[in-house]
């Protein structure tokens, strides 16, 4: 602001002084009429424009940057929707946005790094379960959906802009959900009879005893666990932008990560002599099954933005290609105690024998597509609350349920095993599609 002597004497000052002034002074009005022509925003005494901004005689309620950009291409170091009765005479020079300052939502020029956390309340694609555990009449556990619950996560972006005009950037983003899990126990104090079914070679069903109230107790646990995580970089370009719309270009690399775990665990205790096996011997089986799906591709997607003063909707629409590397593990072992005799342990449980216990990796081509709709409002000039909803899906991946072989040849539980001919059970090498879906809350800030 120019500060004025008053203890300068007019009378000394030479006339061609006067006269110079008067020119630059009129000179000056002469720059200052174009924007004065344009006249006062709607409803308000017209705030102070800077050098080289002028209102768009199409639009009052925007601004620009003379001399003017090329037709077609936005101002994005401008606010893309002003509201002009929130301007006034008494702002800052240069405070073109009374929400967020001179652009796109910071005091200090246009945003070029974001962040953004959301809260997650996901369901994810349950595993089915083959009959685990009956008491002779009804099903305990198992011929079921498991792990197809409400599941909670988080899902973080980082993202900058390379140019202040916001039409090249990075980002990176990172999901995961919370471990699930599903846990069954049951004794013989709880059913005096359990039995684990299974079928014959020849189709006929049978069973293996936990418990059984004339000569036998026993117990038998289930563990059942799933993980997934995600992560991408993505390369950040805008294709169409009219202001308050853009549409962006998403090309980047994706991985994503699923494990799951299933362990049946039974103890088993003679309470009386079944000739051969004296009274006191503890027989123990374990079945464990184990999947691991890695997924590595390129990802290609776009992302829809409307603005509308406050408000964004934003619509994201994406699909990778790519490899998912699986390996299965499929281990059992049976321990026997018999008393005043040494531990006896054999590879194979019940589920878990030596025709299908080994390692087994895979590779095969997938997609990941995903889609998500999110709708925001701005708090402040640089924080961003958005609540919304996404889907994703993941084709051929491994999960430990679906490699059960539940034939059991029984001469493996009779001590011939693979020696006797045996070929089942077998490794099933069964692929399903994975999905997760819900709704999200989160906050985005910006500077």
């Amino acid at each position: 602001m120019a500060v004025c002597s008053t203890n300068s004497t007019l009378g000394s000052r030479p006339r061609w002084k006067d006269a110079v002034g008067g020119a630059l002074f009129l000179a000056g009005m002469m720059l200052v009429m174009p924007l004065q022509a344009s006249g006062p925003l709607p409803g308000n005494p017209g705030p102070r424009l800077a050098p080289g901004i002028l209102r768009d005689p199409a639009r009052p309620d925007r601004l620009r940057l003379t001399p003017a950009l090329p037709p077609g291409q936005p101002n994005r170091l401008l606010p893309r929707a002003m509201p002009p009765a929130r301007y006034s005479a008494a702002e800052p020079l240069l405070d073109l946005d009374p929400l967020c300052g001179t652009g796109l939502g910071t005091p200090f020029g246009p945003a070029r790094l974001w962040a953004r956390g959301d809260y997650l309340l996901w369901w994810t694609r349950g595993t089915d379960l083959p009959d685990l555990v009956t008491d002779g009449t009804a099903v305990l556990y198992g011929g079921e959906t498991r792990l197809d619950q409400l599941r909670a996560g988080g899902r973080f972006r980082l993202g900058w802009w390379l140019d202040p005009c916001q039409t090249r950037g990075v980002e990176f983003t990172y999901l995961g959900l919370i471990g699930s899990s599903d846990r069954f126990f049951v004794s013989s104090d709880d059913s005096p009879t359990l039995l684990r079914p299974f079928f014959l070679p020849t189709g006929v069903a049978d069973n293996l005893q936990v418990a059984n109230p004339a000569y036998l107790d026993g117990t038998i646990a289930i563990d059942l666990d799933t993980r997934f995580q995600s992560l991408d970089v993505a390369w950040r370009r805008v294709l169409f932008d009219a202001g308050d719309r853009r549409l962006d270009l998403l090309l980047g690399y994706r991985y994503a990560g699923l494990q799951e775990d299933l362990q049946i665990d039974q103890q088993s205790t003679f309470t009386a002599g079944r000739p051969p096996i004296a009274a006191g011997t503890v027989l123990t089986y374990s079945d464990e099954f184990r999947a691991n799906n890695v997924f590595n591709g390129g990802q290609l997607g776009l992302v829809y933005q409307v603005d509308r003063c406050v408000w964004h909707w934003e619509v994201l629409a994406r699909v990778a290609l790519g490899n998912t590397a699986t390996r299965v593990n499929v281990d059992g072992q049976t321990n026997r105690f018999v008393p005043d005799f040494p531990l006896y342990t054999i590879d194979g449980g019940l589920l878990a024998q030596p025709t299908n216990i080994d390692q087994f990796d895979q590779n095969r081509f997938s997609v990941i597509p995903e889609i998500g709709v999110n709708v925001s409002y701005d708090l402040t000039c640089r924080l961003r609350a958005s609540i919304g909803y996404s889907f994703l899906a993941w084709t051929q991946v491994m999960r430990p349920a679906d490699q059960i072989d539940t034939t059991v040849d029984r001469r493996h539980l009779e001590g011939a095993g693979a020696a006797g001919g045996a070929v089942d059970p077998a490794f099933p090498d069964n692929t399903t599609t994975f999905w997760a879906q819900g709704a999200q809350i989160g906050l985005e800030y910006r500077w």
